[in-house]
Formats: C-alpha cells, sequence, structure tokens
C-alpha cells in the first residue's frame, strides 16, 4: 500500500503539469487549455457540387460554345441575309414572269401561215417563250378568225393557225411539250363592222385574223 502512494503523488503532478494555470486578478485560478489555429487554403474557398449537379456535368462535357456566343449570333445574321438574298430573287423571278408579253401575229383572210415581214416579232416571241421555259412556265397559242365565214369554219381555220405557229416555234428551239396551241374562232374579236361591203369588211377585220401568246403555270 504505502508503494502506491508515491505513485499517485507522481501522476497528480504530470496532470498538473499539462495545464496552465492563470490569475484572473481576482485571486482565483482560471484553467485554460492549449487552443490551435487552423490555417484555411484556397481550396477550401472553392464551393463543392451537390450531386443533383454532378448529375449535368462531366469531366468530358465541351463547354467550348459559351465561350463562342458571339458567333451563334453571327451564324443567325449569315442565315438571314441567305434568307433575304432567296427572297429578293424569288421576288425578281416573279416580276419576270409578269412582264413577259408576246407579239401579235396576224394572217390574210382563210390563211393559216402569217403575213409577210412577222419573222422578227415571231422570233422575239420564242425567246420569250424560251424565258417563260427556263422559269417553269409553259405557253399557250391562242388562234383567232373574223366575222366573214361560219363559226364552225373559223374554229377550225383558228385552230390551224394556232397550231402552226406552234410548229414553228417548235422549230426554233421551245419545247414542244411547253407549248399548247388552242383555236378561239370568232372570240374576243378586237374589232368589229357594220359595213355591207366585202373588201371593206376584209380590211375592217384584218386584226381580228390573228394569234396571241400567253403564259401559263406549266
Amino acid at each position: 500500500m504505502k508503494l502506491y502512494i508515491p505513485i499517485v503523488m507522481l501522476a497528480a503532478l504530470c496532470l498538473a503539469g499539462c495545464v496552465h494555470k492563470k490569475d484572473d486578478g481576482k485571486g482565483g485560478k482560471k484553467v485554460t487549455k492549449k487552443s490551435k489555429t487552423i490555417k484555411k487554403t484556397e481550396s477550401d474557398s472553392i464551393p463543392l457540387l451537390n450531386e443533383a449537379d454532378e448529375l449535368f456535368t462531366s469531366e468530358n462535357d465541351d463547354l467550348s460554345f459559351l465561350d463562342n456566343s458571339d458567333s451563334l449570333f453571327d451564324s443567325d445574321d449569315a442565315i438571314s441575309e441567305e434568307i433575304n438574298e432567296l427572297v429578293a430573287m424569288w421576288e425578281e423571278q416573279e416580276a419576270e414572269k409578269e412582264e413577259l408579253t408576246f407579239n401579235t401575229i396576224y394572217f390574210d383572210l382563210n390563211k393559216d401561215h402569217a403575213k409577210e415581214g412577222q419573222d422578227l416579232a415571231l422570233e422575239e416571241n420564242v425567246n420569250t417563250a424560251k424565258l417563260a421555259v427556263e422559269n417553269g412556265r409553259s405557253v399557250v397559242v391562242h388562234g383567232y378568225g373574223c366575222q366573214l365565214g361560219t363559226p364552225e369554219y373559223n374554229i377550225a381555220l383558228s385552230q390551224k393557225r394556232a397550231s402552226q405557229i406552234k410548229a414553228e416555234m417548235e422549230n426554233l428551239g421551245v419545247e414542244a411539250d411547253a407549248i399548247q396551241a388552242v383555236g378561239r374562232g370568232q372570240t374576243d374579236a378586237v374589232v368589229t363592222s357594220d359595213s355591207t361591203d366585202r373588201q371593206t369588211l376584209i380590211q375592217e377585220l384584218s386584226d381580228n385574223r390573228r394569234i396571241e401568246m400567253a403564259v401559263t403555270d406549266a
């Protein structure tokens, strides 16, 4: 028993050395423990992603487009410019279609061949017809007669006139499938006459013996 008393006293002295006694100025003793200072590193200030955020990010994700946001707007501007160019081209083509006009070709009485001296007018019609075909359209040749003769006779004659012009246009390079010939007879007269003299009627009604051409959708 005497052996344990020195051991207990030694342990008490060791324990007393592990604490610091400070006088609080009031005659009492205050015991304090040494504190440890923890130094924060730069990595401690970086917020960590939670699990929900990690589901949408990955080391393999390509986020480079965020640095090129201006190029996205540039691309939109380029597309808008191309659309405007296409619209302008379409409007120009539509205007050309509307401006396509043809010369009237005239015929002598009871004839299905055009009067002489109209080669240039026919050539211009051929060029206009080719342009219409290039734009995806076709051409109709309308043949007409005058008041002289029966309606049945003039229907047949006007069809021959339209067919004759169609054939000449084909020979000059217009696609046959792009031309339609239609006989209209005595309809749509541009002039009339009340004369009872035959020679006068022939002269006055000469403008009705004609073919007219028009552009139509293919």
